[in-house]
């Protein structure tokens, strides 16, 4: 139920739009109708005849033809785009809508990446027209998007910051699962924001996206908030990527497997975004020699929950009961799912006894040892061994979780540690992994 690659580089927000015509076709023939409309009738009028693919592609190579096929914007398609519904325009404003407080956020990528410059990547997401090879469209294209098309950019800047707000159409693949598509018709919203000055040294790319053909896509929306920042004198960037799922609707039991597969796709997508970021980066450094590329690094975080037999017993362990479904694992991400780092070979029972985390992330080694995070101990919100308890392990947000175990059948506690980019992989432009 979750999109493959669903978030970008950015905080989007896929919108359900189905008509009951939608309902009755499918995904695929709908694709297929677009692209013989805007590829063809877009042609011909830019062309006045029709398109020859021998000569389009004869000076293309692969990775450009792939680029231009999966890309359409809006001057090409020979047609302006539809206007975005009043109910996907209620749908978003609606989840803009909703606090911090109330729906948090749950990091999944902390890294620095060194030689990546500021002016360059403002410059690109600010420019009038985007490409397939601007960084939010190569990221989606890359993620498995096809028949993309983007819209006018529509400014609402005031003296604090520059904004620059787009709608983005296409056709996303969706991962195997019971009831659902094999593409959907995806809706995003993306919202540039750049700090006001001279020298900016902060970007943020909000989207908010509604999947068109899933089953429950008009219930939830997805949310994603890449943010980017620089400090002075310094071309390191912090890059960090938030996500969170708020449902509109109820889904009855359906809610688990979707925040699951939602959370487990958006870990992927901040890979795959990751991995573009130090590719410029050393594009950079090898582009402008006085520029020194040092290695990527990131923050590993997981979070360790146990669950003890009764409120008499100080039996923790690993939570065992059928219910507690991907607690099992022990080691979670921040959406408390089964972390992505663990291996997909590893046995449950396996990992469950671990006492430290058992996370092996391919493409980077450790700079340092897991360590239990203790920053919350001066506040009151933790025990001086970090651990923070509640009643049920499906609590949402900080306010269930308390400081005392009187009570509480279950607690959870942070482990962080520093990963820095395998020399092999520094050098041979191999994968890299988020947190």
């Amino acid at each position: 139920m979750a999109l493959e690659g669903g978030a970008m580089s950015t905080c989007f927000a896929f919108v359900t739009r189905k008509s009951s015509g939608d309902r009755r076709r499918s995904p695929r023939n709908r694709a297929a109708r677009r692209r013989s409309r805007t590829i063809g009738f877009g042609r011909l009028c830019a062309r006045g005849g029709p398109p020859n693919p021998a000569e389009e592609d004869k000076d293309s190579g692969p990775e450009e033809v792939k680029a231009s096929q999966s890309f359409i914007s809006s001057e090409q398609s020979g047609f302006s785009q539809p206007e975005t519904s009043s109910k996907v325009l209620e749908v978003l404003q609606t989840a803009c809508c909703i606090s911090d407080e109330d729906q948090p956020w749950s990091k999944l990528v902390e890294a620095h990446i060194p030689g990546l410059l500021a002016h360059a990547v403002i410059r690109e997401l600010l420019h009038s027209e985007w490409t397939s090879q601007t960084l939010v469209v190569e990221h989606t294209i890359g993620c498995g998007a096809s028949e993309m098309e983007v819209g006018a950019c529509v400014e609402t800047s005031d003296g604090n910051a520059t904004v620059h707000t787009r709608e983005l159409n296409f056709i996303m693949p969706v991962p195997p699962a019971p009831l659902c598509p094999k593409c959907t018709a995806v809706t995003t919203q993306c919202r540039i924001v750049v700090a006001a000055g001279h020298q900016p040294s902060a970007l943020s790319i909000q989207t908010s996206t509604v999947a068109h053909d899933v089953p429950f896509g008009g219930c939830f929306v997805v949310q994603v908030r890449d943010e980017l920042s620089w400090e002075e004198d310094d071309d390191t960037c912090v890059a960090t990527k938030s996500v969170r799922l708020i449902f509109l609707k109820s889904v009855g039991w359906f809610k688990g497997a979707i925040q699951s597969n939602v959370m487990s796709e958006q870990a992927k997508a901040g890979e795959s975004f990751l991995t573009i970021l130090k590719t410029r980066a050393d594009n950079a450094s090898t582009n402008s020699p006085s520029l020194h590329r040092a290695c990527t690094t990131q923050k590993g975080m997981v979070w360790e929950v146990q669950r003890r037999s009764t409120l008499f017993h100080s039996d923790w362990r690993a939570p065992f009961m059928p219910f507690d479904g991907a607690h099992r694992w022990r080691w979670l991400d921040a959406s408390h799912s089964r972390h992505h780092w663990i291996s997909t070979h590893a046995k449950r029972t396996d990992v469950a006894k671990a006492n430290f985390p058992p996370l092996t992330p391919e493409g980077w080694q450790m700079s340092g040892r897991w360590e239990v995070s203790l920053a919350g101990r001066d506040q009151g919100t933790m025990d001086d061994d970090g651990w923070q308890y509640c009643v049920s392990l499906f609590t949402k947000g900080e306010k269930g979780w308390f400081k005392s175990n009187t009570g509480k059948m279950c607690r959870r506690r942070l482990w962080t540690c520093h990963f820095q980019e395998a020399p092999e992989v520094s050098r041979k432009g191999g994968r890299t992994r988020t947190m």
